[in-house]
């Protein structure tokens, strides 16, 4: 049986403070994530959800999907009518 890996939680001060080394000070995402001890992919998922204006927390994606839902009921609700 496979041990699992503790998933890692970062602060969104942490989150920001990378993400900004990779946009504002133009290092690569490669280099940031080494100096950090922290995932290339991950880091490279936080800058892309940055530079296309994503939320980022996870109430931020929840907020967002409740309210896209509510809009398409409304939506369905007055072309029945």
């Amino acid at each position: 049986m496979k041990t699992r890996i503790p998933k890692r939680v970062y602060t969104e001060q942490f989150r920001d403070a990378a993400v900004r080394q990779v946009i504002e000070a133009s290092r690569s995402v490669i280099e940031v994530a080494r100096s950090l001890e922290i995932s290339e992919k991950t880091l490279g998922n936080w800058v892309r959800q940055v530079r296309r204006g994503s939320p980022r927390s996870s109430k931020q994606r929840r907020c967002r999907s409740r309210r896209r839902r509510q809009s398409l009921l409304g939506c369905a609700r007055r072309t029945r009518g």
